[in-house]
């Protein structure tokens, strides 16, 4: 469960910060994935990545990575809308209430705002 992502492009332009060749992965387009800043696992998904670990090869992008490991054993991600990663600049945040489960790139009294909203 996380901010999914389908059908990412894998971006192939040299020096961009997530540029993969294609003799690291030959497709066109990721599987789907949950974006790293935040995602949830149940226990039993959790121990079936566990088990693929020995079998399919690391990813230099985390992410990604997890969603392989997911496309492999046939689990399908949900979304929630309670990870954010924009409006940004994130002081706009500030203002949302108690469905928020991550937002990425808050920092200071913005997120101990965001906290006590939760409570």
């Amino acid at each position: 469960m996380g901010r999914l992502w389908r059908h990412a492009g894998v971006h192939r332009r040299k020096g961009d910060k997530w540029a993969v060749s294609k003799e690291e992965y030959s497709k066109r387009v990721y599987p789907g994935f949950s974006a790293g800043f935040g995602f949830g696992l149940s226990a039993d998904v959790l121990h079936l990545f566990v088990d693929l670990f020995d079998v399919a090869p690391a990813f230099k992008i985390d992410d990604v990575y997890v969603g392989m490991l997911a496309d492999r054993a046939g689990v399908k991600g949900t979304g929630h809308p309670g990870f954010k990663q924009r409006p940004w600049p994130p002081r706009v945040a500030c203002n949302r209430g108690p469905k928020i489960l991550v937002w990425h790139g808050i920092t200071g009294e913005c997120l101990f705002k965001l906290f006590r909203l939760s409570l």
